[in-house]
């Protein structure tokens, strides 16, 4: 015979079951929202990660865009600098013209001009020499390498070679003339087609 129970104890006892039943059924929810976190929380890192990846390769690009405006700008500024003819030949003319220039605004005197440039291979860039001597004065000497370095064209004294010149003739108390040996040289773009540069 089956003892009664209270309806107290009958409501504990339904009210237990029910909670039995609950935590019976929670454990597999709660099961999936671990999982859902987990996935959500694996998920969450990955996309920070591509996102950082993202954003070091936007810093990187925008770098390398003003690394190569820069060049760019320094190349332009460069082009300006350098001799530009059909061939080589005329640009060592240029180059030439260069140091007649010079020695006229210098008041030397310019002999021995020898121009040489590299015509055995068509290249867009080439290097071009002059030799030549000059005569003058000690501050004329320096005035005209002075307007060489100082010029809008780049050019680079490769060889120097001074010395003073004898002249019995010279009255008493004028300088010496001096007589300077030089080898001159400067980049030229050879531009086939297009008109000669500046």
């Amino acid at each position: 015979m089956t003892p009664s129970l209270s309806p107290r104890d009958r409501r504990a006892l339904v009210g237990g079951m029910i909670t039995v039943a609950l935590l019976a059924g929670a454990r597999p929810l709660v099961s999936s929202a671990a999982r859902w976190t987990m996935n959500t929380r694996e998920e969450t890192a990955a996309l920070a990660a591509e996102l950082a990846t993202a954003q070091a390769s936007v810093q990187g690009a925008a770098i390398a865009r003003d690394s190569l405006v820069a060049r760019r700008l320094r190349l332009a500024t460069l082009d300006t600098m350098l001799f530009e003819a059909a061939t080589a030949g005329l640009a060592a003319a240029m180059l030439a013209e260069r140091l007649s220039d010079a020695a006229q605004s210098s008041t030397v005197q310019m002999r021995n001009l020898q121009l040489r440039s590299d015509t055995t291979r068509a290249r867009a860039l080439v290097p071009v020499q002059v030799q030549a001597s000059v005569a003058g004065d000690w501050p004329g000497i320096a005035r005209f390498l002075s307007q060489l370095e100082s010029g809008t064209k780049l050019v680079a004294v490769r060889e120097l070679t001074v010395s003073t010149l004898a002249e019995p003739s010279s009255a008493a108390g004028q300088r010496p003339s001096v007589r300077a040996d030089v080898v001159v040289e400067a980049l030229a773009k050879i531009e086939p087609t297009g008109l000669v540069g500046r």
